[in-house]
């Protein structure tokens, strides 16, 4: 999926703000934040079923989690 920005703020918000230097785009930010918070599950099965189910959520705007979480997950 590419998700893509609706206005020039808000990509310069992500490019400031969220963006990771490995981050080229902003689906490669919602896969990073996605395998980070996935990653506290036991097995490398629930781990990969959480990462998607999360990177779903993310990718498209369907979820945005607050700025603060956005920050501190991955």
């Amino acid at each position: 999926m590419r998700t893509e920005f609706e206005t020039e703020f808000s990509q310069e918000v992500w490019e400031t703000t969220y963006k990771h230097h490995t981050d080229k785009t902003l689906d490669d930010t919602f896969r990073r934040i996605a395998k980070s918070i996935a990653s506290v599950e036991l097995t490398e099965e629930k781990k990969q079923e959480w990462e998607e189910k999360f990177y779903d959520a993310l990718s498209g705007f369907k979820i945005i989690p607050g700025g603060r979480i956005m920050a501190n997950a991955g």
